[in-house]
């Protein structure tokens, strides 16, 4: 398996980073408003993504580490079959 990284700076407290990635509110902010779920960690989130009205796919992902301002860690559970399986790290840090 590979691993994809990427390194994206955001002008914005640390605090608000972790918020937009860790609350169902703030995944629906900034991916697509149509988010539901439980964002705690062991829970579930749902994210769908329509244009025109009509659904033109659907992710779920679980919630599996949350470590406040430091680490997120998601599973896709459903989805496009190259996304089921795969895990998702934020790893958070203060620069400069």
């Amino acid at each position: 398996m590979f691993d994809i990284v990427h390194r994206i700076g955001i002008k914005a407290p640390i605090a608000s980073v972790y918020q937009a990635i860790t609350s169902v509110e703030g995944v629906a902010g900034w991916w697509s408003e149509e988010t539901t779920g439980e964002s705690s960690a062991g829970g579930a989130v749902e994210v769908v993504f329509r244009s025109g009205g009509a659904e033109k796919g659907r992710i779920t992902f679980q919630v599996l580490e949350l470590d406040p301002d430091k680490e997120i860690r998601w599973r896709f559970t459903s989805g496009p079959d190259e996304w089921v399986g795969t895990d998702v790290t934020f790893d958070l840090r203060q620069e400069g």
